[in-house]
């Protein structure tokens, strides 16, 4: 995704005067991730542990690129496909939304890893926190809102099918925060 939007330099985002765009503290790792996906973070580059401030520059470009909002509102999204994705309940929509979403899973994967080494230390404020567990599906959940899924036996044995609570709608069911610990 790099170069697709036109965003000053991050030398001049983050020294308006006003101090940087973000703060670490301020994002989770999917939120942290994301806005590396859509920063000019290079493909493939060798890591190293003095790279954390051009990391730290290139999440603070991701955010100014697509703003706070929506880099949470992807990350939920984010968060939503891969818990379906994890209990197989994952349908052809959710895929294609996700795969228009993040198009380079190579890309996605380099940018949760890094973000979680970046962030790995950073005290996170208490409305982070509180976002953590956040998670959305972006489309028709397999649970349709309900937070269970039914799944039937595939040759109609009505003793072989049950219902399996939904990873992203039937968490506020059960008196979890927030998926907090899910």
């Amino acid at each position: 995704m790099p170069g697709t939007l036109v965003v000053p330099p991050v030398s001049v985002l983050s020294g308006l005067g006003a101090g940087p765009v973000v703060s670490l503290s301020d994002l989770t790792a999917f939120e942290c991730a994301v806005a590396l996906y859509v920063s000019d973070m290079p493909h493939r580059f060798r890591w190293s542990a003095e790279m954390g401030p051009q990391l730290e520059e290139w999440v603070v470009q991701g955010v100014a690129r697509l703003g706070a909002e929506a880099v949470r509102e992807r990350a939920a999204f984010w968060r939503g496909y891969r818990l379906l994705s994890m209990s197989r309940l994952v349908t052809e929509e959710l895929t294609a939304r996700h795969r228009a979403m993040f198009p380079s899973v190579q890309r996605l994967e380099a940018a949760e890893t890094r973000a979680t080494g970046l962030l790995w230390g950073v005290p996170a404020t208490g409305e982070t926190r509180a976002r953590k567990g956040a998670a959305r599906v972006d489309g028709v959940c397999p649970c349709g809102g309900s937070g269970w899924v039914a799944v039937w036996d595939e040759f109609g044995d009505p003793d072989l099918s049950f219902d399996l609570m939904c990873p992203v709608h039937g968490r506020t069911g059960c008196g979890a925060r927030n998926g907090a610990g899910l």
